[in-house]
């Protein structure tokens, strides 16, 4: 039976999404449930290959669902695997003796995912037809069959001999009572059956991987061994070869620390130093002590676009932003410019983390962008048009200026860049790589054309 469908039930979203993503990535479709009774209301309408039961939720817990589902003639040869954060091996007996296929951890990964979907597959499939041929031959060790009493032999009575008679006619023999066919074992009973029979296949999987583990556990151990020297040390061995390498190793290590420490602050100084020179127009334009010529580049001419950052978090058209866009319309109109000027607000890919409450910020500059959530600080044109701010502005400018000029808003490509994003092939690549490429390309580009 291979794997194409799994349910995941856990009140927590983040949990959620991360099972899902891995199990997406075997092409394997799933649908999720927030409580243990979504699922079994969700079990009643659809059946799954393989489900991932969370222990602590509200209402119904994990133990509760899963005694639940194998309860369920129609759900109790469903594999259901505890992924929950609980440990320990009581827990885990637990789990087992009420009909869990596994207990799996919050933090699992792609192999151990892999190897679970793998043994998952190669299960014999279970059907209710083979669980009561399971049931009906082991009838017999549970209802043992009546004992035939044994009647005692008669007592030996000596032959007399009488003169003969003529003997009677035998009465014809009459058939015995029909047997009645054995009654076919209940529901409860074929559901115990199949119960017995999941845990005793999961108790054998499991015994053959700690084997497995242990014997690849010992044979690295005996690899690692170094062979016993035939010849004894000598007495007068030279221990500053020995002390030379620890301290050659000392210094290595502390090298590197520094080194890793260094590029980590390297690359944040970069993110930073992006952000800055991205704003570097707009200061320099409101600066009153600017020079003409300074004035001129940052307001940029007619072609070469005004380049506003947007940090994460924060709306495109709000703020300095919409500071800058009213000093520029306002230039603009005292030249008596008349077209259209465009306003476009690019998203950028934030490097995110979840917290303890599940509210995401920027991630640590050290996190793999492996264990990346990925969200983007711009959002659709509507958005971008209702600020407060920014329908202020609009307002106050067309009753002083008129209709002369008009405004573009629209939400630009995410796929046009001002820096690539850094290749997460190798898997080298961290958050602080990431956000440096994505606090560039999260801006707002200022244009105005004439109308023709």
């Amino acid at each position: 039976m291979s794997v194409k469908r799994a349910l995941v039930v856990d009140d927590s979203k983040s949990a959620r999404a991360f099972l899902v993503r891995l199990l997406e990535r075997v092409d394997i479709e799933v649908d999720v449930a927030e409580s243990a009774d979504d699922a079994l209301a969700y079990l009643e309408l659809h059946r799954p290959d393989v489900v991932f039961m969370d222990h602590l939720m509200p209402g119904m817990d994990g133990f509760q669902g899963l005694q639940a589902i194998k309860r369920n003639p129609r759900t109790a040869a469903i594999p259901v695997f505890m992924y929950t954060s609980q440990e320990g091996e009581l827990y885990a007996g637990q789990a087992l003796a009420l009909g869990a296929a596994g207990v799996l951890p919050k933090q699992l990964d792609m192999t151990d995912l892999a190897r679970i979907l793998r043994d998952v597959s190669s299960a014999p499939a279970v059907t209710p037809a083979s669980l009561l041929a399971q049931a009906v031959p082991r009838m017999s060790a549970i209802v043992p069959e009546p004992e035939v009493p044994v009647m005692p032999a008669a007592p030996t009575v000596p032959a007399v001999v009488s003169p003969r008679r003529p003997s009677p006619p035998r009465p014809a023999p009459v058939a015995p009572p029909p047997v009645p066919p054995p009654s076919a074992p209940n529901a409860e009973l074929v559901a115990l059956r199949a119960e017995l029979q999941d845990l005793r296949r999961m108790m054998a999987t499991r015994l053959e991987e700690q084997s497995r583990r242990l014997t690849e556990d010992i044979v690295q151990l005996v690899g690692q061994v170094q062979p016993a020297v035939a010849e004894p040390v000598p007495p007068t061995r030279d221990w500053r070869g020995t002390l030379y390498a620890l301290l050659a190793t000392a210094a290595a290590i502390a090298l590197a620390v520094l080194w890793l420490r260094g590029e980590v602050d390297r690359r944040s100084l970069e993110m930073q130093v992006a952000q800055l020179s991205a704003t570097r127009s707009a200061l320099v334009a409101e600066s009153p002590t600017a020079s003409p010529a300074e004035a001129a580049h940052a307001a940029a001419l007619p072609g070469s676009p005004v380049v506003l950052p947007v940090p994460y978090g924060e709306p495109p058209l709000s703020g300095v932003r919409v500071e800058r866009l009213k000093e520029l319309l306002g230039q603009l109109a005292g030249t008596g410019f008349q077209g259209v000027v465009d306003v476009q607000a690019y998203p950028g890919r934030f490097c995110l983390k979840a917290g303890a409450t599940e509210v995401y910020t920027l991630a640590p500059d050290a996190t793999p962008v492996a264990r990346c959530e990925f969200a983007v600080a711009a959002g659709g044109e509507a958005a971008l048009r209702e600020h407060p701010q920014f329908v202020a502005m609009v307002e106050e400018f067309r009753k002083s200026h008129g209709d002369a000029i008009t405004l573009s808003v629209t939400s630009g490509p995410s796929e046009q860049v001002q820096r690539p994003y850094p290749e997460t092939g190798l898997g080298v690549a961290t958050a602080a790589d990431w956000n440096v490429a994505a606090a560039q390309n999260s801006r707002v580009e200022i244009r105005w054309r004439s109308r023709s």
